[in-house]
């Protein structure tokens, strides 16, 4: 790959995180996911049902934003307030809808999450296929997502930072933290999920891996991104 196409490529990903940084300051006053969850809900209980439970659903977030404990760093003030409250939010309307039974709401809710990655992250993520080289262009980006996770919020051991293999461990999270302050650490798989869904898109010669996670009670979440060779495929 030349380094014009490298940087082209580099361009454009800057350029999509200036938009997904306004389109979270533009949407600030709207319930994230509610699109998402408007989808859901039609399919598991039908239009009438759905506005119902849509109100409860902004009410529900509203009061969680309304008494939230604002973080100082304000990166996770964006990860609070666009996916942790909404989780939570979405949580407190579909248990009494599944009559109380825990595994049967988080898993739906992982299934919503799951929707929600590949949508948002297809568009930065895909395009990877199209490069002969694409961990190349992998591992600087990677060093700028994972400037959303701050050492406020996440203590990682990075272990191996090379041209063929990123490996790190996360022994705190922020996500398992929060949620076990409201006192649901279990809702904390559904991220873990996330990241497997975001690895869905990967062309096939970037590998990842990962054995447990904090959220699902691991010792640490052992993250390993690999360049794939041609006989690994």
């Amino acid at each position: 790959m030349t380094k014009r196409k490298s940087k082209s490529f580099l361009l454009v990903f800057v350029l999509i995180g200036i938009c997904v940084f306004w389109w979270f300051r533009r949407t600030s006053k709207s319930v994230p996911g509610e699109k998402l969850a408007r989808e859901f809900l039609l399919r598991k209980v039908g239009a009438e049902q759905t506005q119902v439970l849509l109100d409860q659903f902004r009410k529900n977030y509203w009061e969680l934003y309304q008494q939230r404990e604002i973080p100082k760093n304000y990166v996770l003030r964006i990860h609070l307030n666009q996916a942790i409250l909404p989780v939570l939010a979405f949580y407190q309307v579909l248990l009494p809808l599944n009559e109380g039974d825990q595994e049967t709401t988080i898993r739906e809710i992982e299934g919503v999450t799951r929707l929600w990655i590949l949508r948002t992250t297809r568009f930065f993520i895909k395009p990877l296929r199209f490069f002969r080289k694409p961990f190349a262009l992998f591992r600087p980006g990677f060093e700028m997502v994972m400037k959303l996770f701050p050492p406020a919020g996440f203590e990682i051991d990075y272990l191996e930072k090379s041209e063929e293999r990123i490996a790190f461990d996360i022994k705190g999270c922020f996500y398992l933290n929060t949620l076990t302050r409201y006192g649901i650490p279990a809702l904390t798989p559904v991220f873990c999920a996330a990241d497997e869904a975001m690895a869905e898109l990967f062309p096939p010669s970037i590998g990842f891996k990962r054995t447990q996670t904090l959220g699902r009670g691991g010792e640490l979440c052992d993250f390993r991104y690999c360049l794939l060779k041609q006989t690994e495929l």
